[in-house]
């Protein structure tokens, strides 16, 4: 398969929040202006020798760390009770407790997050998707402003790493 050389970013992209409800609330956010950014992490124990590095081993697993921000036009829709379509802001806290959380029992409210980059040229198989699958919020900032308004997230995925895939 070629290689497709387009840079690719959130502006030709989605992201869809789902919970574990059946049948899944689901929110597709289709985005022209974003960020992105995840970090993990690995945990690594040092051996000294007298004050030398001598050898190392794993660690702990780490979660991931989850940042990213969106442009905004309406914070809530109290979808299962109205007939507004699910808002960011409301699927993110859970504000009429109508969402499932996908972590287990007695955890942190969590949703699985999927970001799908696509290529601008629409080449066929040039897509990718970063599923991240239990995400814990923990940050939520609001800016309202002359030329957008934005919600900027911050959390951590109860995973080592999400999972890429070609779409």
């Amino acid at each position: 398969m070629a290689r497709d050389a387009n840079v690719r970013n959130l502006r030709d992209g989605q992201i869809v929040i789902k919970d574990a409800d059946s049948p899944v609330n689901s929110l597709t956010v289709v985005l022209d202006e974003g960020n992105l950014k995840w970090t993990e992490k690995t945990n690594v124990i040092t051996h000294r020798d007298r004050g030398t590095l001598h050898s190392h081993r794993p660690g702990d697993d780490e979660p991931v760390e989850l940042t990213f921000s969106v442009k905004w036009t309406q914070l809530i829709g109290f979808t299962v009770t109205s007939t507004n379509g699910i808002e960011l802001y409301e699927i993110i806290n859970n504000l009429q407790g109508d969402f499932v959380s996908v972590a287990g029992c007695g955890e942190n409210f969590a949703l699985a997050y999927e970001f799908t980059v696509s290529s601008p040229c629409g080449t066929a198989t040039a897509g990718e998707k970063i599923v991240f699958a239990e995400v814990i919020k923990q940050t939520l900032t609001c800016s309202e402003g002359n030329e957008m308004n934005t919600i900027e997230f911050s959390g951590i995925d109860f995973e080592t790493k999400p999972t890429i895939t070609r779409v």
